[in-house]
């Protein structure tokens, strides 16, 4: 189904106004709304074996769909990303938010994740 979008009078054109109508290709007039990241991860350092959980959600109609990727690779979709972490999960996680409207929001938090022993070590010393 193809969607053409148009923006309501008295938005300028090079704004992305995040109201805006949309025509499909059944000629319906649909209410369409920019997809807006309302809540983005934060960046972590934990010890290994730790669980590493970001959050991620998004505003928008019709409701935007969460995709998280790490590596360029998803690795799953939904408002939170959770795992048990190993050394090798340190690395930049990103959230990418969608609609259908051909605009994608995103953000992303690094993991910085600790080797169990060397942390152990660092807190007997101190």
């Amino acid at each position: 189904m193809q969607t053409v979008l148009s923006w309501p009078d008295g938005c300028p054109h090079d704004h992305l106004c995040p109201e805006l109508l949309a025509i499909n290709s059944n000629q319906q007039l649909l209410s369409a709304v920019l997809p807006r990241l309302t809540t983005e991860p934060i960046n972590q350092t934990i010890t290994e074996g730790a669980i590493a959980t970001f959050y991620c959600t998004a505003s928008g109609h019709p409701n935007p769909k969460i995709t998280w990727i790490n590596d360029e690779k998803i690795v799953t979709t939904g408002d939170t990303l959770s795992f048990k972490t190993s050394r090798n999960h340190s690395g930049e996680y990103w959230c990418s938010a969608e609609n259908g409207l051909n605009v994608t929001v995103k953000a992303s938090a690094s993991l910085n994740v600790l080797c169990k022993y060397f942390s152990l070590i660092a807190y007997v010393l101190y």
